[in-house]
């Protein structure tokens, strides 16, 4: 009765066809799986769902404040670039860059960049190197979108 397999959590008593155990008789079980071994840890960070339900919304405001208001929408800006780069720091933490890259914002050619990978990225973008479903017809979608407007624009402007 005291003996150490009785207390031990992962020897479970042997059951044979009948369901009854002989006495002393245990069979180890391996420990709970937690997480699978080859499923990467998620990085943490914003998901792509939530940054764009927060990044249009957000891109909207301030072209509407900057149209509305000219120049006089400074504060606009002051209160929402921290915001926008909060975003993207949290963003690029989930497709596993550094986060810091999101001071890329403020340069010309590189933000173009930075807005298409966390648009489109998917969770540990910078390990996989490929885009999923979802950022491939985004792409595309945006593509022909573009050209649906470029044609519109010749034939009506």
């Amino acid at each position: 009765m005291n003996s150490f397999s009785e207390h031990d959590p992962y020897n479970v008593p042997k059951r044979s066809n009948g369901g009854s155990s002989a006495p002393g008789e245990t069979e180890p079980t391996p420990p709970p799986i937690l997480q699978a071994p080859d499923t990467p840890e998620s990085p943490g960070g914003m998901k792509r769902e939530v940054f764009w339900m927060y990044y249009f919304p957000a891109s909207i405001v301030l072209g509407v404040a900057r149209a509305t208001f000219g120049e006089s929408a400074l504060a606009g800006y002051v209160l929402f670039v921290p915001i926008l780069m909060w975003m993207f720091f949290q963003r690029l933490k989930n497709l596993g860059y550094e986060p810091l890259l999101a001071g890329l914002l403020v340069v010309p050619i590189a933000n173009i960049w930075l807005i298409a990978v966390c648009l489109f990225g998917p969770e540990n973008f910078a390990r996989v190197k490929k885009l999923d479903r979802v950022g491939n017809g985004c792409i595309i979608g945006g593509l022909l979108g573009v050209v649906l407007f470029i044609l519109l624009l010749s034939r009506f402007g």
